[in-house]
């Protein structure tokens, strides 16, 4: 029976390892992440081990095992799932600020909206963190715009009859700029929050 071999149990360890480490790192890596580099070099050492464990044990010669492919679906399924789990560039546990967009004279915008920033990466001495930022009226949407240098970078925008060009500048990595543009009646009747 598959389910009392080394590779079952082995796969089962592995995955499970993997998730709880990327549903941790969503909420630890922003300001620890030093001390998460062992633990990562770890459970995707100790993953991609196993995983080719289980691969050699479902092409292995025993044949009298049924289901013998079992250990590499499930540790193809933690794959799956890890996918499935947002980005940690989306964690709003470390609220920076609010930035009203009708304070902002380059903004043109007289619509009550918003822009909440998180931090999301910190490199302490090394260099500038990374912020998320989202764009919000605080009662019909939340939407998130994109990621940050906190140093180098800056989110820039123009309200436009409706329309609202949203711009994420990196003026250290000139190649690195996103540009969008989202209607605010849709924006306000999705009643989506990210």
């Amino acid at each position: 029976m598959v389910t009392r071999t080394k590779a079952f149990k082995y796969a089962i360890l592995s995955s499970m390892l993997l998730i709880v480490y990327f549903v941790g790192e969503s909420q630890l890596w922003t300001f620890d992440w030093i001390s998460m580099l062992p633990i990562v070099f770890f459970v995707i050492a100790f993953f991609l081990i196993r995983i080719v464990k289980s691969v050699s044990f479902w092409i292995s010669k025993n044949k009298d095992i049924n289901y013998r492919w079992m250990p590499f679906l499930i540790q193809i399924t933690a794959i799956v799932m890890i996918c499935i789990i947002p980005s940690s560039n989306r964690n709003k546990r470390y609220y920076v600020g609010t930035t009203n967009l009708a304070s902002i004279k380059q903004s043109d915008c007289n619509c009550h909206l918003y822009v909440e920033h998180y931090s999301v990466f910190q490199q302490g001495a090394w260099r500038t963190g990374l912020n998320a930022a989202y764009l919000t009226d605080s009662i019909n949407f939340r939407k998130y715009l994109g990621v940050y240098d906190e140093g180098y970078g800056r989110v820039q925008i123009k309200c436009d009859m409706g329309a609202i060009k949203v711009e994420i500048i990196d003026s250290q990595e000139a190649s690195r700029e996103e540009r969008n543009t989202y209607s605010l009646d849709e924006l306000k009747t999705s009643h989506k929050f990210d």
